[in-house]
């Protein structure tokens, strides 16, 4: 009897231990907002409502003739009979509320590109670009921090590069991978951002705050890069404003 009495105590024991070790690595867990998104995004629908933006954009009116091939938008000028070609790239689509916000780019290799965060709505079954604002391509740490605002939101957002370049004697180049991105605001708040195989990111938070800390990491859990990186090396990118699209729509 006093032997299934120990054996049950220390059964008991064991239950409790455990109980414990879960409750605090949920704590742990709890110190950031995990953004982890699942949900099924149009993809081809969204990337097609992109595609007519930047045509609309290009098209300069009486004279020009624009296309769309594949990707790319073709601009011929016909009395000058030049033809550029701009490559678009989408590299994040992310639900927002009732809307998508879509990270990409339109480039046709003369200079230094930049990004641009849309803002997408849809009405009657069709997606429309409401709003688009601007953002810095990353250079030197493989990111860049741009900040929009939008309806008691902050948007930080950027494209992700595979390989950081660090100023010395001589210049040191390091491949990098990034899983998950952990953002600290000035205000106390803080986000925990997955990205695994995305070529950007769009981070979230739904108050208004600048941002303190951004450290990105590998799926092994080492630290890639950082804000302090990217203030030593490069510049952190930009604060932008959302700009109606509405006039590509109306001519």
């Amino acid at each position: 009897m006093k032997k299934i009495t120990l054996i049950i105590c220390m059964i008991a024991t064991v239950i409790l231990l455990t109980g414990c070790s879960e409750n605090s690595i949920l704590k742990d867990n709890d110190e950031h907002k995990d953004n982890i998104t699942d949900l099924i995004i149009p993809e081809q629908e969204i990337n097609d409502v992109v595609m007519n933006y930047y045509q609309l954009k290009l098209d300069l009116g009486e004279g020009y003739e624009v296309t769309q091939i594949d990707n790319y938008i073709i601009v011929n000028d016909l009395k000058s009979k030049t033809v550029k070609e701009y490559e678009v790239t989408v590299y994040k689509t992310k639900e927002f509320g009732d809307k998508y916000l879509v990270l990409a780019k339109c480039y046709d290799k003369d200079g230094h590109p930049s990004c641009e965060l849309l803002l997408l709505q849809k009405t009657d079954d069709k997606y429309t670009v409401l709003k688009t604002a601007v953002g810095d391509i990353p250079m030197s740490m493989a990111f860049a921090v741009n900040r929009a605002v939008y309806e008691n939101n902050t948007i930080l957002f950027s494209v992700l590069g595979d390989r950081t370049w660090s100023v010395g004697s001589p210049d040191e180049s390091k491949e990098v991978s990034f899983y998950y991105i952990i953002v600290e605001f000035e205000n106390g708040e803080s986000i925990k951002e997955t990205v695994t195989g995305d070529k950007g990111y769009i981070i979230v938070l739904e108050s208004i705050s600048d941002v303190k800390d951004m450290k990105l990491y590998n799926a092994e859990g080492e630290l890639q890069t950082s804000l302090a990186d990217l203030d030593k090396y490069g510049s952190r990118g930009r604060d932008s404003e959302f700009s109606s699209v509405e006039k590509y729509f109306n001519d």
